[in-house]
């Protein structure tokens, strides 16, 4: 806002300069959103949920509420990639991950990890069991057949490990180190499997 002045050094009038920043703002949130999401299942990426993770094992630690992190890969993704093709696996990933939303709580996370890897942040994960029945659905819906197209029908299932915060581990990064131990247990054990990381714990114990 700029006044300019008549010739007796009175004020004249007033020039008010704008801009219109919604371009820009929009701009700003797709590079933000690009970074951050999955652009094939549009699930939040690693990245944000190492984020998010870090955020939730943090405010845990505050508030004293229960968290369990559960890490889930695809049996059998790469023999159906392989055989499809890459834009059929394609296919296959997208709809896993809508299974996978589907069946958990408004208030847990899904995420892309990497590839055919999947994790899901449970909060308020008071019950073992709760937590339990939601991965176990998990490994229902991804049982069930995936139709690709052209008569291409897919067959896979899942493994699943859980770790809970704080009781097996202290930080973000050693909860994923558990809930892969335990993911790696239920695909030794015969894959389409749940593990908690305390049975991994017993297994190495035995």
């Amino acid at each position: 806002m700029t006044p300019w002045r008549n010739s007796d050094g009175s004020i004249g009038g007033i020039v008010i300069l704008s801009e219109d920043i919604t371009e820009r703002r929009r701009s700003s949130e797709q590079v933000w959103h690009q970074a951050n999401f999955d652009q094939l299942t549009g699930l939040p990426n690693r990245r944000l949920f190492l984020d998010r993770l870090d955020m939730d094992v943090s405010r845990s630690a505050r508030t004293g509420a229960t968290l369990a992190l559960g890490f889930i890969d695809l049996d059998h993704f790469k023999e159906a990639n392989d055989k499809f093709g890459h834009a059929k696996g394609d296919l296959l990933l997208a709809e896993a991950a809508r299974r996978i939303q589907s069946s958990v709580r408004d208030c847990d996370l899904v995420s892309r990890f990497a590839g055919d890897e999947f994790t899901v942040i449970f909060h308020d994960a008071v019950y073992p069991s709760c937590v339990e029945a939601i991965s176990r659905r998990i490994c229902a819906f991804l049982n069930c057949p995936f139709g690709l197209g052209d008569g291409d029908i897919a067959q896979i299932s899942a493994s699943i490990g859980i770790a809970v915060f704080p009781s097996d581990a202290a930080d973000s990064a050693g909860l994923i180190k558990c809930a892969d131990a335990a993911m790696y247990l239920a695909k030794s054990g015969g894959r389409n499997e749940v593990k908690f990381f305390h049975d991994s714990a017993k297994a190495a114990s035995t």
